[in-house]
């Protein structure tokens, strides 16, 4: 069995809160969090603002001290034993690229790059921090720019100079928190396709950490959905995209509209089960079957409510609302009776804004989940 290069068991950080009114009182950042990511993998943390993937991140790095769990990296201890083994930062073969980051205002792109390898445990002659730094200098298209002051580059090239500096020490994880955030929406489309052909061309380990779903969707092998410190669902992210497991997933990863449902009859006879719904009885696919009587959250994606030309399984009688054209398709609201559910059609679609139609649920893109 292939050993995990970094491998996180039942991990935990609770911060104590100051202030008078709730002094000493310890809040969880991390509850129970266990992860295993194979060599090689690209692996995304993917939460909002407060759900633990940084403090995970920080962990890992050693800028964290966890209150409790485990942490290997290529199969050794870096944290454990009862916080009785803690590696310092410098000491683990991991590098970072920070959201900031952190670069030395007052040295070229050469200058910055180098200055990890010259201060870092392992300090090589320097006939090899010069080959490295020329490397990595290529790998990453900097040639033009090695002897300018970092203050002179754009958001872009300063995220190259990051990303260089971290590959320069040769680490067998690399961890990243946010390096894209401060970046344009065009720039971040771009070196999201470039951070994942280096990594795989280098067959580096990362560990990524965003609140972008977009991201997290184009970029990883592998995601881990946090919230409130623990992880929620992990898996390929057509895996977590196409079978949530939870509400929350489902509307953090992509767009999903929620309808409540109580179940009305399953399907022991053999036939589908069905379901009671604000805009009427929805039959159910095989993946979103239910117990009768079972009150839940049933999901669409905003994608799969199709158009219909008239009564059918399924299908129900809305006006359409407002609209957001977005060039390749348009997202619609459609209101059924007193809900409002989206949808998202071709954006060459003939419909205009109180218009009368048919839409169509279908009853194999159908997700239950328990209700809120």
């Amino acid at each position: 069995m292939t050993t995990p290069m970094i491998q996180i068991d039942a991990l935990t950080k609770s911060f104590q809160v100051r202030g008078r009114k709730a002094a000493g009182t310890p809040v969880d950042a991390m509850r129970d969090v266990s992860l295993s990511v194979d060599a090689g993998q690209f692996f995304v943390l993917l939460g909002a603002s407060g759900s633990g993937k940084t403090t995970t991140l920080r962990c890992v790095a050693g800028l964290e001290t966890p209150t409790g769990g485990e942490i290997r990296i290529g199969g050794v201890p870096v944290f454990g034993n009862e916080g009785r083994k803690n590696v310092p930062p410098q000491q683990r073969p991991i590098a970072m690229v920070f959201q900031s980051y952190a670069l030395w205002p007052h040295l070229d792109v050469r200058g910055n790059i180098a200055f990890a390898l010259r201060r870092g445990a392992r300090r090589p002659k320097r006939a090899e921090v010069a080959e490295r730094v020329d490397r990595v200098i290529e790998l990453l298209n900097l040639q033009e720019q090695a002897a300018r002051s970092v203050a002179m580059l754009s958001g872009g090239q300063q995220q190259r100079v990051a990303l260089a500096r971290a590959l320069a020490l040769e680490p067998q994880v690399l961890l990243m928190d946010e390096p894209l955030s401060n970046l344009d929406m065009k720039l971040r489309a771009r070196l999201r396709v470039e951070l994942k052909r280096i990594t795989r061309e280098l067959g580096i380990t990362t560990l990524y950490v965003t609140h972008d779903q977009a991201e997290a969707l184009t970029m990883a092998d592998r995601v881990a959905v946090m919230d409130h410190g623990q992880v929620v669902q992990s898996g390929r992210p057509t895996e977590i995209y196409g079978e949530p497991e939870t509400a929350f997933v489902g509307q953090f990863l992509g767009d999903m509209c929620l309808l409540d449902a109580k179940v009305s009859g399953d399907d022991a006879g053999g036939t589908p089960g069905t379901a009671s719904t604000g805009i009427g009885e929805i039959e159910l696919g095989t993946k979103a079957a239910g117990k009768a009587g079972d009150r839940l959250s049933l999901g669409i994606r905003p994608e799969d409510v199709g158009l219909a030309s008239g009564p059918g399984p399924n299908c129900f009688e809305g006006k359409l609302g407002a609209r957001s054209y977005l060039g390749e398709t348009t997202v619609w609201e459609v209101h059924l009776q007193d809900v409002k559910i989206t949808a998202r059609w071709p954006g060459t679609t003939a419909l205009s804004e109180g218009q009368p139609v048919w839409v169509q649920l279908p009853a194999e893109r159908l997700h239950l989940f328990p209700a809120a």
